[in-house]
């Protein structure tokens, strides 16, 4: 089964919150022991903060297929190699010169104009469909040969 990264955090989170777990752990380390206490609450933090950016990329994913139309199939079509990676620095770098010419100038101005979290997101949307582009290309094309 392909977990999602997504359901391998939460697994990773669950696992390593388990009681049993943080009673070995505490067997090792000791009850007191501050380190791996602070370490164990990064962690937490960190699995419940990579959660939020999973989750808020798969949003701006969503968004961009069903508000925009900006399918699995119209990637494919319409975006060459590089298309939506070179899309994603430059929302990134908010630098609308270097978006591609092709693309709605106005649609530019609004995905820039979008706070900070925003603009990653969103450029993890055009990541992910660049993602999805290339293995339906390489797929198609190994089940071609």
């Amino acid at each position: 089964m392909n977990k999602t990264v997504k359901e391998l955090l939460k697994d990773a989170y669950n696992i390593l919150s388990h009681p049993a777990v943080l009673a070995a752990a505490e067997r090792v380390a000791g009850p007191y022991d501050k380190k791996a206490r602070a370490v164990a609450d990064e962690l937490e933090t960190y699995l419940v903060m990579a959660c939020d950016g999973v989750d808020a990329i798969a949003k701006a994913r969503t968004e961009q297929i069903v508000k925009h139309s900006y399918t699995l199939s119209h990637d494919v079509k319409h975006n060459v190699a590089g298309t939506l990676v070179t899309a994603a620095i430059a929302l990134l770098q908010e630098n609308p010169s270097d978006f591609p010419d092709d693309w709605n100038r106005a649609r530019i101005a609004r995905m820039l104009a979008k706070d900070e979290l925003g603009r990653i997101a969103h450029a993890g949307g055009f990541l992910a469909a660049e993602y999805a582009r290339l293995k339906f290309i390489t797929e198609t094309a190994e089940d071609n040969e």
